[in-house]
C-alpha cells in the first residue's frame, strides 16, 4: 500500500525516496547505520510537517492584512489594481493562491515584515464574484512538506457589462441635448478621405498608396496612414446580432452603440439595420439621427440583460436617476417599434438581410460609409456579394471586435473557430474589403 504523500514538496518527495532507499538497503544488508539514517531523516520530515501544520493552523495570526474586506466594481474587459499592506511574523515560506480566477496576487510568496500585496482584478464576463478567503500554502522550515490554510478575506467584485457604459454615454448625450452638425468638422471614423488621422500597422487589404515609409522605417514593419472620412458623408450601420457567447454579444452590442453614438454626435445622416442572419429585426433610415440612436439603445436594452439599477453604482445619484428614467422610457418605446416592425417583416418577407441591404443601397443617393458590425459567420459569400453590389457608390468597413474561439466549449472547437475566422479574414482581404477590430475615434 502506497502512503498518501501529497503533503510532501518536490524536495520532500526526493528526500522520501532516499528514506525508502536507505530503509530497503538496511533491511537487505542488515545495516544498522542505514537503518538509523532512514529513521533520522524520517524524523526530520515529521518535524518539518508539524511546523508547517502549526503555521497553517495559525496563519491568520502570522499574516495580517490591513484590510480584510474589499468591495470593488469593474467594467468587463478592464482591469484594476489594489494594493494591500500586510505584516508577516513568520520565517516559514508561505505561498498565496488567488480565491478567484478573476483575481491575481503579486507577489504570490509572502516575506517576513511589512510589505505590499497587489491584487489585479480582471474579468471579461459581467457578474458578481465573491470570495471569503485567500489560499495559503505553508512550507516547513526545511521545505520538505506543505500544509494548506486560509487567510480570512472578504472580496465582493461586481463586473458590469461593457454595454452598460455605452448606454450611459448615449443617454447622457441625448439628455444634454447634444447636437452636432455637418460642415467642415470631419466625422471621427477613419477611412478613405483627405484629412490625416493617424498611422497604424498594415493589414492585408490596405492600399499600398497609403504606406507611411518614415513610420515603416522607424518601427521595422509596414505602417499605413489613415484619414478621416470626408465631411458630409453619412453612415449606415449594420448590426449582425449573432454571437457565440456572452462576451462576444457584449462586445458586439457595445461597438454597435459606440458606432451609432459617434456618428450621431456629428449630426450626420445615419441609418441602421439589425439582423440575425435569417431576417431583418429592425430597420430605420428616415428618422432623425437622435431617433435612430434611441432605437439602437432600445434594441440593446431589450436583447441584453442589463440591470438599470446598477447605473446608481457607476455615476452620481442625481444623474443616475435621470438616466434610469430615460432608459426605461427608451425601452418601452422600443417595444412598440419592434412590434410594429415585426408586422412589416411578415408583410414584406425580409428574410434575406444582405439582399435587402443591397436593394436599400440603390435607393440612397449620397455616398455613404456602410459599417457592418459582425462576429463573422460562414456567410462570407453574402458579404462579398453585398460589398460588390455597393462598391461603385458606397464603401464597406467590417468591424469584428470579438475572439469567438475563446468562448468555445473545448480546444477542438476553439481551433475550428480560429481557423474559420482567419480564413474569412483572408478572403475579405483578397477582395479588398476593409476589416478592423474596432473603429478609432
Amino acid at each position: 500500500m502506497i502512503p498518501n504523500i501529497r503533503f510532501l514538496t518536490e524536495r520532500g518527495f526526493r528526500v522520501f525516496l532516499i528514506v525508502l532507499g536507505c530503509a530497503g538497503l538496511a533491511a537487505l544488508f542488515v545495516d544498522p547505520f542505514l537503518g538509523a539514517l532512514a529513521v533520522g531523516i524520517t524524523g526530520f520530515i515529521f518535524y518539518d510537517y508539524r511546523k508547517a501544520k502549526d503555521g497553517a493552523r495559525g496563519i491568520n495570526n502570522l499574516i495580517k492584512l490591513n484590510s480584510n474586506n474589499i468591495k470593488e466594481v469593474l467594467v468587463a474587459g478592464q482591469s484594476k489594481r489594489i494594493n494591500l499592506s500586510y505584516e508577516s511574523n513568520t520565517n516559514l515560506q508561505v505561498n498565496l493562491s488567488s480565491p478567484l480566477k478573476q483575481v491575481q496576487l503579486r507577489p504570490s510568496r509572502v516575506r517576513k515584515g511589512k510589505h505590499i500585496l497587489e491584487l489585479l482584478l480582471f474579468s471579461d464576463v459581467s457578474g458578481n464574484y465573491t470570495a471569503d478567503r485567500i489560499g495559503a500554502k505553508v512550507l516547513g522550515p526545511y521545505r520538505l512538506t506543505k500544509k494548506g490554510g486560509n487567510i480570512s478575506f472578504n472580496l465582493n467584485l461586481k463586473v458590469f457589462p461593457r454595454v452598460m457604459v455605452a448606454l450611459i454615454q448615449a443617454a447622457l448625450f441625448l439628455l444634454r441635448g447634444g447636437r452636432g452638425g455637418a460642415g467642415d468638422v470631419p466625422i471621427p471614423f477613419k477611412g478613405p478621405g483627405t484629412e490625416y488621422a493617424d498611422t497604424r500597422e498594415y493589414v492585408p487589404g490596405d492600399s499600398l498608396h497609403h504606406i507611411d515609409w518614415k513610420a515603416t522605417a522607424r518601427h521595422g514593419r509596414l505602417m499605413v496612414k489613415e484619414f478621416f472620412l470626408e465631411a458630409g458623408r453619412g453612415a449606415y450601420i449594420i448590426y449582425d446580432t449573432r454571437a457565440v457567447g456572452p462576451i462576444s454579444q457584449d462586445k458586439l452590442a457595445t461597438n454597435f452603440l459606440n458606432t451609432c453614438l459617434g456618428v450621431v454626435e456629428q449630426g450626420y445622416p445615419v441609418g441602421i439595420t439589425i439582423h440575425n442572419g435569417e431576417k431583418v429585426l429592425l430597420h430605420s433610415i428616415q428618422d432623425s439621427p437622435r431617433e435612430v440612436l434611441k432605437m439602437a439603445m432600445g434594441y440593446v436594452l431589450q436583447s441584453m440583460r442589463v440591470d438599470l439599477e446598477d447605473v446608481d453604482i457607476l455615476i452620481d445619484p442625481f444623474t443616475s436617476s435621470q438616466i434610469r428614467r430615460f432608459l426605461n422610457k427608451v425601452k418601452e418605446e422600443s417595444v412598440k417599434k419592434v412590434l410594429e416592425f415585426e408586422a412589416k417583416i411578415i408583410q414584406n418577407k425580409l428574410k434575406q438581410p444582405y439582399k435587402f441591404l443591397a436593394q436599400l443601397s440603390r435607393q440612397i443617393n449620397e455616398p455613404r460609409q456602410f459599417l457592418l458590425i459582425s462576429q463573422l459567420s460562414d456567410e462570407v459569400v453574402n458579404i462579398l456579394q453585398f460589398a460588390d453590389e455597393i462598391q461603385s457608390r458606397h464603401q464597406l468597413t467590417i468591424i469584428q471586435p470579438t475572439q469567438p474561439w475563446r468562448e468555445a466549449e473545448n480546444l477542438e472547437k476553439a481551433y475550428q473557430w480560429y481557423e474559420r475566422v482567419c480564413r474569412i479574414k483572408d478572403i475579405l482581404a483578397r477582395h479588398k474589403v476593409r476589416l478592423v477590430s474596432r473603429l478609432s475615434s
